[in-house]
């Protein structure tokens, strides 16, 4: 071996070995202590790519989920003042029932049940127009092709609309209990709008249930997706370790050659004595 001071080709070497050891050290460090073993391009390009990409999928079905939770939130509170209107329509039933009855033929009998059923439609009425989301009124005709964003993607896409189940809608204004006769055909118009706000309440059942379904798989597919992420971008811990270890053991091998080298100076001063 030379004793060279100009050009020490196994100090350099040494010296090289050791900075190289210290950047891998310090990239370990950086990525023990965030988490993450992508923590910039230069960490894995593609990887980080394809990380951004499905973090974008992500956040997009998590704000997903919460859309089709305020969806069914939405849809549970038209629900509720459908049931309510069924509720009055089923007494309408019962008073026009009444009202078609020969036996209560006074005008007294009629105008009292005739009252009855003006409140009721007047209730009907103001539920029509109090029923409301987020100021978004439900059951006044008003919620027409309303969309519901359900997923991450641009066609996750759900339009929904409510009928109006107001007085009019449903042609409660027909209704006249002035005489046995006119309270039976007064009977079949309650009824068809029992059949109306029936339909009406199982078309929101089944957006509901379609809702469900969706939320179930919005949970799923942010698993698999986080999960796959994970993969890609997260640290390994136990590995990591094990590459920090073997890095820190190399740079002091390295440093302690590139001392052992250093010393060569030493023995060259030596000549002079």
């Amino acid at each position: 071996m030379s004793n060279s001071i100009q050009t020490d080709v196994s100090a350099m070497n040494a010296a090289r070995n050791v900075k190289i050891h210290q950047k891998n050290v310090q990239s370990n460090m950086e990525k023990l202590s965030s988490g993450y073993k992508i923590n910039s391009a230069a960490d894995d390009a593609a990887g980080l790519a394809i990380s951004e990409k499905l973090k974008g999928q992500l956040t997009g079905l998590e704000q997903a989920e919460l859309n089709v939770q305020d969806a069914v939130s939405l849809l549970q509170t038209a629900e509720g003042g459908m049931s309510t209107v069924h509720n009055m329509l089923n007494r309408m039933v019962e008073l026009t029932t009444k009202a078609a009855n020969g036996v209560y033929d006074t005008s007294v009998d009629r105008a009292a049940i005739k009252s009855e059923i003006d409140a009721l439609k007047d209730e009907i009425n103001r539920i029509s127009r109090s029923i409301n989301f987020n100021n978004k009124t439900l059951l006044d005709g008003s919620f027409n092709n309303v969309q519901f964003q359900i997923g991450s993607e641009e066609s996750d896409a759900m339009v929904v609309t409510i009928a109006a189940l107001d007085a009019a809608a449903l042609g409660l204004d027909a209704i006249d209990v002035s005489s046995p006769e006119k309270a039976t055909e007064s009977l079949k118009v309650v009824k068809e709008a029992i059949n109306k706000v029936s339909t009406e309440r199982a078309n929101v059942g089944v957006t509901q249930n379609r809702l469900e379904y969706t939320l179930n798989n919005i949970t799923e597919t942010y698993s698999n997706l986080a999960e796959a992420n994970s993969r890609i971008r997260d640290v390994d811990y136990a590995k990591m370790m094990m590459e920090y270890t073997k890095n820190q053991l190399l740079e002091q091998v390295a440093t302690t050659i590139l001392t052992h080298r250093m010393s060569n100076a030493q023995n060259i001063l030596q000549l002079f004595n």
